[in-house]
C-alpha cells in the first residue's frame, strides 16, 4: 500500500486495453484547484483525503475531505490543529470516524507540530503529546497505522537519531524508538513530509535527502537501512514494494531502478511507458501503478519490465494513485470547484497475465557502439509474460533484411523472468555503419503475440568518440533566482572533470553580457533561471540536481564524431588566440550538413560596478543554497557585492558567430577522416588570458544541435609575481583549522590536494582573510592565489 506524495511534476504495446475507466468525482473543496496531497483508503467506501494549494500561490492548506459511500459523495472539512501555520503532511485513516494526521512545522520552533487524532469525523483534532516532537531540532514526517490500536511515526533526528515513535493503543501512549535500533543518520540527513511505503501487515520504509531508504519489517521497532542510487529523494524521485524484497525506485528523468534484495542491490533497468509522478504498489498482487500528470497511468504485472496503460479521460491529470486492491483504487488530481473535479475513482479490475504469453524485451548484442568482429553472436533477451513456464521455444532474428535465423532456446522461463539467448549463428558486425535487427519469438498458443517482436537500430563507429554534454545558462546579475546557476555550474565542473560536462554562463542585460548569444538563448528559455542542454532540451532549470538528471540521460549518447583543439597558440603582444579545431567522424555518412563553433569563455570574472552586484533572494529566503565546498549562498546577502563576487564559465565571445562556420566538413563524410579549421581571435585587454576556455562545438546545421563539443584552457602563461613581491602572507602553516591570509584582497584562491583534486575554492575581500581547513584531512594541499597581478602556489601543511 502506497502512501507517498511527490508533486514533481523498452514498451511493448499491448493489444488489449482496460475496458474499465477511471471516473471523476468532485472532492467538496469549496475553493477550486484544491490538489490531493495524500490519500488514505480504509476500504471500498471509506476514503479520506488531505488537500494541497493547486493554484500555484503555494498557499498551506489545512484541509480534508471523506467519503463514505465509495466516492459517490465527498464532504470536505478544515484540519484544525491550533496553528494555521503549520503544514499537514498526510493522513492515515482506521475507520470513517477516526483520522491520524502529521502536522509539521514551518518555522525555526516547533510551534505544536507533531501527530493529531479526530475520532469524530474530522469535527475536531487532538494533539497527541506523548509522539513529542518538541525539540529545537523535531520535525514531523510521517504516521501509519496498521490498525486502530498499532501505529508509527517518524520525525527528523533529534537528540542524534531519528525522531521514531510506536504505539499499540491508537497512539493514547507513544513510546519512542530506542537509538540502538536505528541506524545512525548521516550528517545533515532527514526524511520528507508524507514519504514513505508500505507493504502487508508490518512492513515499512521511509527516504531521506540522502538518497538512503530505512526499513523495518515490525510495524518501525527496530530498522535497518541501505543506499540507493538516489542522491536525495527530495528531488522528486519516488518509491514502492510489492512485497519484503522487491520494489522500484522511478526518478524525475523517468529513470527506473530495481531491487530484488530490499535495497541490498539497485540495477537501472531499461524500460518505458511508466511516468515519475507517482508509483505505487497494488496489495496482493506483483503489480506497480505509475501516473503521469497529464501523459496518463500505466501499470506492470512484471516488476516494471513491461507497463501497459489504462484507458483514461481526456485532458485529465494524474497525481497521487493509492490502491487497496487491484478493483479498488483512487487516483488524485485537482478540483475545478466544491462540485467537479479533484479525484478518479478505479471502477475497473487490473487483469492477469496470459496463461501463455512469450516476448521479446531487447536485442543486447550488439548495442550502439565500437565496430566488432566479423564473427559475433546476435543476443536477445526474451522474457515470459504468461502465468505458465514456458521452455524449448524458438527464437528468431533478421539482420538487415537478411535471411531469418531461427533456433530453439532450451532455457525454462516461470512467470516474470527473462533470458538472454545467444544465437549460435555468426555474424560480420566488423564494419561501421547503421544495423537494422528484427527479433522476435514463437510460442505455440501464445495469447498476445502483439509483444512478441522487437527492432532496433544501433550504429557501429570505427572509433567511439567521448560525449560532452554542453549546458548554456541563461543568467544575469539582476537575477535573484539565478544564484542557483552559479551553484549548479561550480557543483556540475567539480562532479564531472572528466570532460564529459561543458557549462557556460550566457549574461542578460549585465555588463558581461554578449549580444548575439544573449538573443539566441530566447528560443530556448521561457524566463530566468533557465538554460538548454545541446541546443535541444530547453527550459532546463540550473540547479544542480535537475542538471544532474538531464546530464546523465545525454552523456549516454553515443556521437558520430569527436570535436578537438589540436594545437593553439597566444600572442601575448598582440593578444590573438588562434585555434585549430578537428573533427573526426567514426562512421561513414552522406547527405550531412554540420557547421564548427569556437566559444570563448572566461572564469573568475570580477568587477566593481553596481552592475556586478549579483541579485540573491535566496537570502531573504527559508531556502538554503548550498554548493560542493558548503557554502550556503543564502549567507552572503542580496544583493551580494561585487567586491564578494567572482563569475566563472562565462561566455565571452562567438568567434565566427553562434551558428559556426560551414563548407568545413563535405556533405558526404569519410570515417576517421580530419576535417580542420583556424580560428583568430583577439582577446580585448580586459580579458585576463589565464582564466580562458576555449569552448569548440561540432553543430548539426539541420538540427541546429550539438553533436559534441570539447572544452580546453587557453595556453598563456600566468603573470607570475613572487611570493615576495606580492607581499600575500599565510599563517600559521601548518595550519589546524584556520588559515589566515594577509595582502591577498582582490584575488581568488583554489585549494588542491596531492592528487589534484580541488576540495577548496573562494575570493579575498579583505586585508586579512580566514580560510577554514577543518573539513579537510591532515596532509598537504596546494593553494593557488590568482589575481589580476598575481598567481602563485604555496604549500600547506594541514595538522
Amino acid at each position: 500500500m502506497k502512501r507517498f506524495l511527490s508533486f514533481s511534476v523498452l514498451f511493448l504495446a499491448l493489444t488489449f486495453m482496460l475496458s474499465a475507466q477511471w471516473v471523476e468525482q468532485a472532492t467538496g473543496f469549496a475553493a477550486a484547484s484544491r490538489g490531493i496531497k495524500n490519500i488514505s483508503i480504509v476500504d471500498a467506501n471509506t476514503v479520506w483525503v488531505v488537500a494541497s494549494d493547486g493554484s500555484g500561490n503555494n498557499a498551506n492548506v489545512q484541509e480534508f475531505s471523506r467519503t463514505t459511500d465509495g466516492g459517490s459523495h465527498w464532504t470536505a472539512g478544515k484540519i484544525d490543529v491550533g496553528n494555521t501555520s503549520l503544514g499537514i503532511a498526510m493522513i492515515s485513516a482506521v475507520s470513517a470516524s477516526t483520522a491520524y494526521v502529521v502536522a509539521y512545522t514551518n518555522s525555526s520552533s516547533p510551534n505544536g507540530q507533531g501527530i493529531f487524532i479526530t475520532t469524530d469525523s474530522g469535527a475536531t483534532w487532538t494533539r497527541q503529546t506523548s509522539a513529542d516532537y518538541q525539540s529545537s531540532s523535531s520535525f514531523a514526517n510521517v504516521v501509519y497505522f496498521w490498525n486502530a490500536n498499532d501505529g508509527f511515526c517518524m520525525g527528523d533526528p533529534a537528540g542524534g537519531e531519528f525522531e521514531i515513535y510506536t504505539t499499540n493503543d491508537g497512539g493514547s501512549n507513544w513510546t519512542r524508538v530506542d537509538g540502538a535500533d536505528i541506524p545512525n543518520p548521516l550528517s545533515g540527513e532527514y526524511g520528507y513530509v508524507g514519504q514513505y511505503t508500505v507493504t502487508g501487515d508490518s512492513s515499512i520504509w521511509f527516504s531521506t535527502n540522502k538518497g538512503r531508504l530505512f526499513y523495518s519489517p515490525d510495524r518501525g521497532h527496530t530498522w535497518t537501512v541501505e543506499q540507493t542510487p538516489i542522491g536525495d529523494f527530495g528531488q522528486g524521485a519516488d518509491f514502492a514494494f510489492v512485497d519484503d524484497t522487491t520494489g522500484l525506485i522511478v526518478d524525475p528523468n523517468n529513470h527506473l531502478y530495481k531491487t530484488i534484495d530490499n535495497g541490498a542491490h539497485w540495477e537501472e533497468i531499461t524500460s518505458d511507458g511508466h511516468y515519475s509522478i507517482d508509483i505505487a504498489s497494488v496489495p496482493g498482487r506483483n503489480t506497480f501503478v505509475t501516473t503521469g500528470n497529464d501523459k496518463g497511468i500505466s501499470y506492470s504485472n512484471y516488476g516494471g519490465l513491461v507497463w501497459a496503460q489504462f484507458t483514461v479521460p481526456v485532458s485529465s491529470q494524474f497525481i497521487n494513485t493509492e490502491w487497496l486492491n487491484d478493483s479498488v483504487a483512487w487516483t488524485g488530481s485537482f478540483s475545478r470547484n466544491d462540485t467537479a473535479g479533484g479525484i478518479f475513482k478505479f471502477t475497473g479490475k487490473i487483469p492477469v497475465p496470459y496463461d501463455n504469453d512469450l516476448g521479446v524485451l531487447d536485442v543486447t548484442n550488439p548495442i550502439t557502439g565500437k565496430v566488432e568482429t566479423s564473427s559475433e553472436h546476435i543476443k536477445v533477451k526474451v522474457i515470459n509474460l504468461g502465468i505458465n513456464t514456458q521452455s524449448s521455444f524458438d527464437v528468431s532474428y533478421q539482420l538487415n533484411g537478411g535471411s531469418v535465423v531461427t533456433e530453439t532456446c532450451s532455457a525454462t522461463l516461470k512467470s516474470g523472468e527473462t533470458y538472454e539467448y545467444e544465437f549460435s549463428q555468426t555474424e560480420d558486425l566488423s564494419k561501421s555503419g547503421f544495423y537494422t535487427i528484427v527479433a522476435w519469438t514463437s510460442l505455440s498458443g501464445d495469447e498476445d503475440v502483439s509483444n512478441d517482436t522487437i527492432t532496433k537500430k544501433p550504429y557501429l563507429l570505427d572509433l567511439v568518440p567521448k560525449k560532452a554534454v554542453v549546458y548554456e545558462e541563461a543568467t544575469g546579475t539582476w537575477c535573484g533566482w539565478c544564484v542557483r546557476g552559479h551553484v549548479g555550474l561550480k557543483d556540475m565542473a567539480h562532479y564531472h572533470a572528466d570532460s564529459t560536462w561543458i557549462g557556460i554562463a550566457v549574461h542578460n542585460n549585465d555588463p558581461m553580457t554578449v549580444t548575439e548569444y544573449d538573443s539566441q538563448m530566447g528560443q530556448f528559455i521561457s524566463g530566468y533561471p533557465s538554460g538548454v542542454i545541446d541546443r535541444k532540451i530547453g527550459n532546463v532549470d540550473p540547479g544542480d540536481a535537475s542538471l544532474e538528471n538531464v546530464y546523465k540521460d545525454e552523456v549516454k549518447i553515443v556521437p558520430y564524431a569527436k570535436i578537438e583543439i589540436d594545437s593553439q597558440s597566444w600572442d601575448a603582444d598582440s593578444r590573438k588566440i588562434t585555434a585549430n579545431v578537428t573533427t573526426t567522424f567514426g562512421l561513414d555518412l552522406t547527405g550531412t550538413n554540420y557547421k564548427v563553433s569556437l566559444i570563448i569563455v572566461e572564469d573568475s570574472v570580477t568587477g566593481t560596478s553596481s552592475g556586478y552586484n549579483q541579485a540573491n533572494y535566496y537570502a531573504s529566503g527559508g531556502y538554503d543554497i548550498v554548493d560542493w565546498t558548503g557554502l550556503n549562498w543564502k549567507t552572503l546577502g542580496n544583493p551580494i557585492p561585487a567586491s564578494k563576487m567572482v563569475y566563472n564559465h562565462v561566455g565571452r565571445a562567438l568567434v565566427n558567430g553562434y551558428s559556426g562556420v560551414g563548407g568545413i566538413i563535405p556533405a558526404d563524410i569519410t570515417s576517421q577522416q580530419a576535417y580542420s579549421y583556424t580560428f583568430n581571435y583577439t582577446l580585448p585587454s580586459t580579458y585576463k588570458a589565464w582564466h580562458i576556455k576555449l569552448v569548440a562545438l561540432l553543430i548539426n546545421a539541420d538540427t541546429k544541435e550539438i553533436e559534441n563539443a570539447t572544452e580546453v584552457e587557453l595556453d598563456a602563461p600566468n603573470s607570475i609575481i613572487e611570493q615576495k613581491q606580492a607581499k600575500i602572507d599565510l599563517y600559521p602553516n601548518p595550519v589546524e583549522n584556520r588559515l589566515f591570509v594577509s595582502n591577498a584582497q582582490g584575488t581568488t584562491y583554489h585549494v588542491f590536494d596531492l592528487t589534484g583534486k580541488e576540495v577548496m575554492s573562494g575570493q579575498f575581500t579583505s586585508t586579512v582573510s580566514i580560510v577554514d581547513y577543518t573539513a579537510l584531512k591532515s596532509g598537504v594541499y596546494l593553494m593557488k592565489i590568482v589575481g589580476d597581478k598575481v598567481s602563485t602556489t604555496y604549500k600547506i601543511v594541514k595538522q
